[in-house]
């Protein structure tokens, strides 16, 4: 996966030094994801655009943009209406439809390199490409100061399945377990009704990026409902149901367009769509493998919405009806207070109504006060983000739990915190949790806690889940700027006034002590805020009793 995402960003930065950027540019590597992984998935025949790409085009790579034209042309055009004289092997190819080829892009013209650096990258198995391909991808493209500005933390599998787990599939999970216990006629009905609930389920991430939490979702839902349509199919009562089906076709429900997004870049919000074509592709590949019957849905017919837009300024409403929502989960930006700028202090404030204090909160809040001024039009749908610890600590807490619990919310279960972990190169150093909250009470609520940041969690039940995680009354510790009881105010804190003189870093400590072994009993750690919670090091002179 990390290959194919590295050779896909080397195309990308070959193709911009050569002056064929911008909007063209990612949609012409979005459709090059797209065909390398029918190429090898068996959308297409089984490496025919390759070896045309190989045998029908000039090695110094002068045709090969002309050529990639004429195949995106054919992909968004029906057999029939084809022309005859067409060549043979792009004929061939089926017609793909879904919008993804149906914009006109620049003709993008390729050197020897660039050539061979497709062909390589096409060399790769593109079938056992994961979901996880597609936020990695996008991190090789974008450099890490970009990354820093947007806030973009690509989100491994292991993190979105703690997240989507307890927010509802655990649920269907154990509703599946109660049906596949009961009797042959009651089973059919509950299997018939978990399938009809979980095709009609809307999900919406309003901070996609390239699609991770949307594929995981996605691929999960189908994974359950092959497991329904099995047991379905070993009940004697729905042999006719099934052979009336035909192909598959009415057997599977659950489609792409469940799910909902909102991306402010465009390229990521390009691979989101189509890494949940690609994703359903895999999913009706397993579901033939599984089945003996072969699944396929070309054309494209059904397609998730994916809006490149800002998702703290659009109405979300817009895009997807609250009344038709069930979930909002995601990943939004981790921009801590202290780096925002005045753009998004605007967009913060602007969705907390003008609250006091809110230029204490970090970025990600204002995802949690437009999730609950949703969630207030239709108080069954739940909300689970991933979002910095630093929102469940200190000043943060009185000014955002508060609002929030004004509002009516619930904290439902929580991931205490854990180091940030994922699949891509330069992963994001922070420290997470996870918040799983409604407006509606649910039948238990999960504490998953961490022994240490790295470790598994250990999940316990709670009565009660505090703005602090814990499972205790919500309670908020607000700032105040005077003491509780009759003593004098304290006008300065622990601050050195030595003008730095008496002050060591772990240079000039170790320095010191060789020149002068006798003056390392006067050497003291020196912890203030930044070194407490930043883990750095500062040494002091501390010449109390010297003589």
């Amino acid at each position: 996966n990390r290959k194919a995402a590295e050779n896909m960003a080397a195309l990308h930065n070959q193709l911009r030094d050569d002056n064929y950027t911008g909007h063209d540019l990612e949609v012409l590597l979005v459709r090059l994801v797209f065909c390398m992984f029918a190429d090898d998935a068996g959308i297409f025949d089984q490496h025919a655009l390759r070896d045309y790409l190989v045998q029908r085009t000039s090695v110094d790579g002068s045709d090969l943009g002309p050529r990639l034209m004429q195949i995106f042309q054919a992909l968004n055009t029906p057999a029939h209406q084809r022309q005859s004289s067409l060549d043979e092997a792009i004929a061939s190819l089926p017609y793909v439809n879904g919008g993804l080829f149906i914009e006109p892009i620049r003709t993008p013209y390729f050197t020897a390199d660039m050539r061979r650096q497709l062909l390589q990258t096409m060399d790769l198995d593109w079938s056992q490409v994961s979901p996880a391909i597609f936020g990695s991808m996008f991190q090789g493209v974008m450099d890490a100061k970009e990354r820093r500005n947007l806030g973009a933390h690509y989100t491994s599998e292991k993190n979105i399945l703690r997240v989507i787990k307890p927010l509802f599939l655990d649920e269907l999970y154990e509703e599946f377990a109660r049906a596949i216990k009961s009797g042959p006629r009651k089973k059919f009905a509950e299997l018939r009704n978990l399938q009809d609930k979980i095709a009609n389920l809307k999900f919406l991430d309003p901070a996609c990026g390239a699609g991770n939490f949307l594929v995981i979702t996605y691929r999960e839902l189908r994974k359950l409902e092959h497991k329904i349509v099995a047991h379905l199919a070993k009940d004697t009562d729905t042999v006719d149901w099934l052979s009336s089906a035909g192909e598959g076709a009415g057997t599977l429900r659950v489609n792409v367009d469940q799910m909902y997004g909102i991306e402010i870049e465009e390229f990521p919000s390009l691979i989101a769509q189509a890494a949940l074509w690609l994703t359903d592709h895999q999913m009706n590949m397993e579901y033939s493998r599984e089945s003996g019957r072969m699944f396929k849905r070309l054309p494209l017919t059904h397609s998730a919405t994916i809006v490149n837009d800002n998702a703290l300024t659009v109405n979300w409403e817009d895009i997807v009806a609250p009344s038709e929502l069930d979930y909002i989960l995601g990943n939004p930006p981790f921009i801590g207070s202290n780096i925002m700028t005045a753009t998004m202090r605007d967009e913060l404030e602007l969705n907390f109504n003008n609250t006091k204090n809110t230029g204490l909160l970090d970025f990600v809040s204002a995802w949690y006060a437009k999730s609950t001024n949703i969630m207030k039009q239709n108080a069954k749908i739940r909300t689970a983000l991933v979002s910095t610890n630093s929102i469940t600590q200190g000043e943060q807490v009185g000014v955002l739990w508060k609002y929030l619990f004004e509002q009516g919310v619930i904290i439902n279960f929580a991931h205490r915190t854990f180091k940030w972990t994922n699949d891509a190169k330069g992963i994001a150093a922070v420290y997470c949790v996870v918040i799983g909250f409604s407006l509606s009470e649910t039948r238990i609520k999960r504490i998953f806690d961490y022994p240490n940041v790295k470790s598994d969690p250990i999940e316990v039940q709670a009565s009660n889940i505090n703005p602090y995680l814990m499972d205790a009354p919500s309670l908020f510790v607000e700032r105040r700027s005077r003491p509780l009881c009759n003593v004098p105010i304290l006008t300065k804190g622990n601050q050195p006034t030595d003008g730095g003189h008496l002050i060591l870093s772990d240079e000039e400590k170790a320095e010191l002590i060789a020149s002068e072994p006798l003056a390392e009993k006067y050497v003291k750690k020196l912890i203030g805020a930044r070194e407490f919670i930043q883990n750095t090091s500062r040494w002091c002179l501390w010449l109390v009793d010297c003589s």
